[in-house]
């Protein structure tokens, strides 16, 4: 949730930017006949192939970043191990990749269809024209679906999918319109005859909602970095738990379980000076029947 909250929003913000600095040749496709769904459909079509090339290109750094944990996971297993590299995860990625690209560059795109030709006569016009409020909900809830299915992709329940992102998207407004009223506080605290700060909280005042969602994807980076600085840390301090406490050796005699050599190895341990304790790990014989429940499978 936080890695597509935060990828979305960078999209977002940087087709928001793409479409502002474009309105004149906008105004000139559509003065030259161009119909507004298909203004949309070209930027559409620029948000999927970045999607595309952006996913293409996380793919071998993702497998490189996969590489190297299984070559530190493997120090820590008694067993040899093989990695297998499956496609399945990686045409997830893609897709998912592309989707939410498009997705949430998609209200952006809806804008640059409201372009009104005379913009090319007009270059010191305002901003992009609103798409309405109606719409824009009614894409916010399909954005909200989509994801939620991308999600479900990934969990593998398309119900489970869609509850979070409705979840997300409820949390999302509250704290949106906790943001939008601590900006609107800001643009009313004295500014004590500072210029420079009146001006700055007349132009936070003027963009409420852009401002709001700013802090919002703030907020959002920073619990991220957080969550990663925590998980790693917990990650760390379980490894070194499992290996000094659990674990509790420093060498690990794997071993056929007959008599002998069990009795052999004892006596090495016994007559080895240094050696504080050890710790007898027994393993059973056991007889596979069945693979992930399928008998078929085994055989």
């Amino acid at each position: 949730l936080l890695a597509l909250l935060i990828g979305g929003l960078g999209i977002a913000n940087t087709m928001l930017v793409v479409v502002a600095r474009r309105r004149a040749e906008v105004a000139l496709l559509k003065a030259l006949g161009l119909k507004g769904r298909q203004v949309t459909a070209v930027f559409v079509a620029e948000s999927a192939l970045l999607g595309l090339a952006g996913s293409l290109v996380g793919l071998p750094l993702g497998l490189a970043i996969s590489q190297g944990l299984w070559s530190l996971a493997v120090q820590f297993v008694a067993t040899p191990s093989t990695r297998h590299v499956y496609p399945l995860p990686l045409m997830t990625g893609v897709v998912v990749g592309v989707a939410v690209t498009v997705v949430f560059g998609l209200v952006p795109t809806l804008a640059a269809a409201h372009v009104r030709p005379a913009r090319i006569l007009q270059p010191s016009d305002g901003g992009l024209p609103g798409v309405g409020r109606g719409r824009s909900l009614l894409v916010v809830l399909g954005l909200t679906a989509v994801v939620g299915l991308l999600m479900g992709l990934l969990l593998e329940s398309p119900a489970a999918g869609l509850v979070g992102a409705t979840g997300a998207l409820v949390v999302l407004a509250l704290l949106l319109g906790l943001l939008w009223v601590v900006v609107w506080i800001v643009e009313r605290l004295p500014a004590w005859g500072w210029v420079s700060l009146h001006l700055a909280q007349r132009s936070i005042g003027r963009h409420r909602a852009r401002a709001a969602s700013t802090l919002l994807a703030l907020i959002a980076g920073v619990l991220s970095i957080s969550l990663v600085a925590i998980l790693g840390q917990s990650v760390v301090d379980t490894a070194t738990d499992l290996i000094t406490r659990t674990v509790g050796a420093d060498l690990l005699i794997p071993a056929p379980a007959d008599e002998a050599t069990r009795a052999a190895i004892l006596a090495a341990l016994a007559e080895t000076p240094g050696i504080v304790s050890y710790t007898e790990a027994a393993s059973f014989p056991v007889d596979l029947v069945a693979i992930d429940g399928d008998p078929a499978a085994y055989e």
